[in-house]
């Protein structure tokens, strides 16, 4: 009797150290981040910020984080779901006294594939010391958001699969979702100043998330995310909970040197539990995992865990509600307002017309075989290239010229081309000015619209609108063909009523 119940206190003891391991304390935050207390409050270490699905963006400290379970979340709002929505940090240009500054990124989907950019401001230290989370509401903003699509594409860009580009700061890749197998497909957009995107190339790169033998798992079964310095990219598996890191740079540009590291921080594949969130900053990864309770009612929990350490997490949160949170180092945002990343481009020289290159070039190879004064100089700018600056020589000037009398003569001959084709009557003959002159009036005084068949033929729909904000061009349906279905429309019209007057005046 003595040995089952001492068997019985045992199990019982091993399955409530079991129940305290996975229990959801703010204590487990002890463990990673000891410097937790309000001493730090208005000089904070780190800082945790999301988005709840009612899209409430918040603020916290450390010692902050239970306050976020006092949000009061709309559960039947769903606009912002964590699946919808991605913030990213990104360097805004602007025309301040220091011309740059390091902001939140947000992307949100919307209906019909529709991905929308909008701007947040990081909170000052100020805003960040108080005594409650620093919260507003979004929603009413997102009306003001920058949105684009790619026309007549399978292409889906999804907020989880995107990443900032590390060298440029208006440069962003979505991976395909359908992609799978050993290699992945990557698109590069651009930010244009209205945060519109701009579709610039594409990039089939290794598969670093999957084995060989999980080639059935698509790209969209996970969720990718940049860490803080901008330098490793990290995928976790929503499922498996599995991750994968490696340099962003090198699985883009060098995929030879990419060197690819896999751990599993959580230790369970619960299918119940599906990741939504994932954050990544020095040696700290925030996973997000909810559970479907009912209809609209979800349950996240939160962990904290090591990098590149096995069964380390620690579930530090616990939240009635679905959010997409992330955390940062204000270490890391103060290096990386040190940085001044540049625009794509924008070091490249501006294109110009074939025929100013054509004459800059006369300009600049042939050089005066006799010193002569020089007629003018071209005033060096900005973007004149110093070569430029050279004197004219009399030689160089002739050539000019004899180029403009050219392309003048070339000109006058191709009116006169035009001109022609407008007057042939389709046998070879000219039309004299008096028989142009007399259709001219023949044709005023027609009252039967001998001429609708030119007025109403059929108009080609070969136009084509660009998108804005997409880098693909979209077929116009705005423009239909005419109706050509009435009998004065008809193009065999014009010739039976001159049948039927010629008969008339023979007879």
């Amino acid at each position: 009797m003595n040995f089952e119940r001492h068997i019985l206190i045992i199990f019982l003891s091993c399955f409530w150290s079991l129940a305290i391991a996975t229990v959801c304390q703010i204590n487990n935050l002890q463990r990673f981040l000891p410097s937790n207390s309000l001493q730090f409050r208005s000089n904070p270490e780190w800082i945790f910020y999301g988005l709840t699905q009612d899209c409430q963006l918040f603020f916290a400290r450390s010692d902050q984080l239970e306050q976020i379970k006092t949000l009061r979340v709309q559960n039947k709002v769903t606009y912002c779901l964590p699946n919808l929505v991605q913030i990213h940090w990104r360097q805004f240009h602007h025309h301040g006294i220091e011309g740059y500054q390091m902001g939140l990124q947000l992307l949100f989907k919307r209906a019909n594939n529709q991905i929308c950019t909008l701007p947040i401001e990081f909170p000052s230290k100020n805003a960040l010391s108080g005594f409650t989370i620093f919260t507003y509401s979004l929603l009413s903003s997102l009306n003001y958001a920058s949105c684009s699509y790619i026309a007549n594409s399978s292409f889906v860009m999804e907020p989880d699969l995107s990443f900032m580009d590390s060298s440029f700061s208006d440069v962003i890749y979505f991976v395909d979702p359908e992609s799978r197998s050993s290699f992945w497909n990557v698109r590069q957009f651009k930010f244009d100043k209205d945060g519109y995107f701009k579709a610039l190339e594409t990039f089939t790169v290794k598969n670093f998330a999957e084995d060989k033998s999980s080639s059935k798992v698509l790209a969209k079964d996970h969720v990718l995310a940049l860490d803080g310095q901008r330098h490793k990219l990290l995928s976790i598996q929503r499922h498996n909970k599995n991750i994968a890191s490696t340099c962003a740079y090198d699985l883009l540009f060098r995929p030879s040197k990419a060197t690819i590291k896999k751990f599993n921080p959580l230790g369970h594949d619960s299918t119940q539990y599906r990741v939504n969130s994932f954050s990544v900053d020095g040696n700290l990864l925030l996973i997000g995992e909810s559970f479907r309770q009912s209809h609209d009612q979800f349950l996240t929990k939160i962990f904290l865990t090591e990098k590149e350490k096995n069964d380390s997490a620690e579930c530090i949160l616990q939240l009635p509600f679905l959010t997409e949170l992330s955390l940062v180092l204000m270490e890391t945002k103060e290096s990386l307002e040190k940085i001044h990343l540049p625009h794509f481009g924008h070091h490249k020289p501006r294109q110009k017309s074939h025929k100013i290159k054509n004459e800059q070039q006369t300009a600049v190879l042939q050089e005066p075989t006799t010193p002569t004064q020089p007629l003018f100089k071209i005033k060096p700018t900005s973007t004149t290239p110093k070569s430029l600056v050279l004197p004219m020589s009399t030689s160089t000037t002739r050539t000019l010229e004899k180029n403009d009398r050219k392309e003048e003569e070339s000109d006058k001959k191709h009116e006169k081309e035009s001109k022609n084709e407008e007057n042939d009557v389709g046998d070879g003959r000219l039309l004299t000015e008096e028989e142009i002159r007399e259709q001219k009036e023949q044709e005023d005084s027609n009252e039967l619209g001998l001429m609708t068949e030119i007025t109403t033929k059929n108009v080609l729909i070969q136009k084509e609108d660009q998108i804005e904000g997409s880098g693909d061009i979209l077929p116009s349906t705005g423009l239909n063909k005419e109706n050509l279905n009435s009998t004065a429309n008809r193009s065999f019209f014009p010739v039976i009523v001159f049948f039927i007057f010629s008969v008339l005046f023979r007879q």
